[in-house]
């Protein structure tokens, strides 16, 4: 059995990746967990006298609660699937903080969230609520593109920092994850300089086992490279490793916004070495 985390605003945007998750889980026994996250700062003198004998509390969460049943009710009717379980989830955290409680509390094994604009210089791509969940949730995490369609996965992008090692958890957890969902694993290895040949022999010989492309990119800014892997390659989905000011906070930076335009164009698997 799956927990899976569902993050909505309520957007559309929210509503594909939600829809995403749906599809992309559809064979697997799933508890979806669907989170609101309300911002103080919308309660309004409406919210309260809605129900003048509710508690302010009760009050405030009237219309988001009626918002996510009616949403949970969608999901049934839909998608109809009777290994899928949902639970609505209402909070009044700050966003990650709530996210990581509910990660905590339920034991949530991925939690799936869209993009949500532009708001900021180091934020071209992701807005501040996903940037937020990358950097400070310690969760394995689905990001999936603003307008992005569900359809099968076959192939699998994994990029390697110079930094990253095949011994590493987050690998066993690639492994894992292309071997239930039945994926063609691309490798994608960032190297500098003079440790590259070393780094991609170690490379070969953990592979050797395993039906995988592998490519050696030496030399090149992660956000080239992912991006020319991405277009001279069929590829449903990518993933790389979470580490402090690493990854994503290199590729997706302003100075690269042609790159990143063209490399979130498909879901994003962000991973934590923990």
């Amino acid at each position: 059995m799956k927990r899976i985390l569902l993050l909505t605003d309520f957007s559309d945007n929210a509503l594909e990746a939600m829809h995403y998750a749906l599809h992309f889980f559809k064979a697997q026994a799933c508890e979806f967990y669907v989170l609101h996250v309300h911002k103080v700062k919308s309660y309004i003198s409406d919210d309260l006298m809605a129900a003048p004998n509710a508690s302010i509390h009760d009050s405030i969460t009237i219309k988001p609660k009626e918002k996510l049943e009616a949403l949970i009710n969608t999901f049934r009717s839909d998608f109809n699937n009777s290994q899928h379980t949902f639970e609505a989830l209402i909070d009044f955290d700050v966003f990650e903080d709530a996210v990581n409680q509910v990660v905590s509390k339920h034991e949530i094994d991925y939690v799936v969230m869209g993009t949500n604009g532009i708001t900021g210089a180091n934020e071209v791509l992701f807005g501040s609520n996903t940037l937020n969940v990358i950097r400070k949730v310690d969760c394995t995490t689905i990001i999936i593109p603003e307008a992005y369609k569900f359809k099968p996965l076959n192939s699998f992008l994994l990029s390697l920092q110079p930094e990253d090692s095949l011994n590493d958890a987050p690998f066993k957890e690639v492994m894992d994850f292309i071997k239930t969902h039945k994926l063609q694993l691309h490798v994608l290895r960032m190297g500098i300089g003079g440790e590259v040949s070393e780094i991609a022999r170690f490379d070969k010989q953990k592979l050797a086992i395993i039906n995988c492309k592998y490519e050696l990119a030496e030399d090149i800014p992660i956000a080239e490279a992912v991006s020319a892997y991405l277009n001279t390659h069929d590829i449903d989905m990518m993933a790389a490793t979470i580490h402090k000011q690493s990854f994503l906070e290199r590729l997706f930076n302003k100075s690269q916004t042609e790159s990143i335009n063209e490399n979130l164009q498909i879901p994003l698997l962000v991973l934590h070495d923990h």
